[in-house]
């Protein structure tokens, strides 16, 4: 599904608004995961880069080139044993926190806050950018409250049920007959 985001989906516009026309990017972020816990190789890792690098040879994208160099820096500070310490900045930290609910929530929130800025202000360049800045501001702002208001208490939920359900007494079927 990767590839076919990558080398498919992610080059017709009718799909941005899928999860297929993005997928190559959040798989890279998984890839990256696995292969620095050991789950897969990382030859697998480097193979899935390197297609991301031939996607943006045959048409450059900047998300996905954005993507990549993220998805890279994280493998290699990763393998050199550094995450803990080099990307140990309070604003990193919290980001990668509250990064699911970002994930999950940025386009939305992007979406309203650039359509808006091009309403009331129209398409002029240096515009364009506070509004791009603008969004990305309340891309976190929201990210941030969907952490804290549905992201915490659902995992604290999650745990607490699991807890529950370890404690519950096992039953067997009656037989019947």
């Amino acid at each position: 599904m990767g590839l076919l985001s990558l080398f498919l989906f992610n080059l017709d516009a009718q799909y941005d608004m899928w999860i297929l026309y993005f997928f190559c990017m959040p798989l890279l972020g998984a890839i990256v995961w696995w292969a620095l816990e050991g789950r897969l190789s990382p030859n697998i890792f480097w193979a899935y880069a390197l297609a991301m690098v031939v996607g943006l040879v045959y048409q450059w994208r900047l998300e996905i080139a954005i993507a990549l160099g993220g998805g890279v820096t994280i493998y290699v500070v990763g393998r050199l044993g550094h995450l803990g310490d080099w990307l140990s900045a309070r604003w990193l930290q919290y980001l990668g926190r509250i990064s699911y609910s970002l994930f999950l929530i940025h386009y939305a929130v992007g979406w309203i806050v650039v359509v808006l800025g091009h309403w009331f202000t129209g398409d002029r360049a240096v515009v364009a950018v506070f509004w791009l800045f603008a969004a990305l501001a309340a891309s976190i702002g929201a990210a941030h409250l969907m952490y804290k208001f549905v992201e915490v208490p659902s995992v604290r939920l999650a745990r607490r049920l699991k807890t529950e359900d370890a404690l519950l007494p096992v039953r067997r079927p009656e037989p019947t007959g």
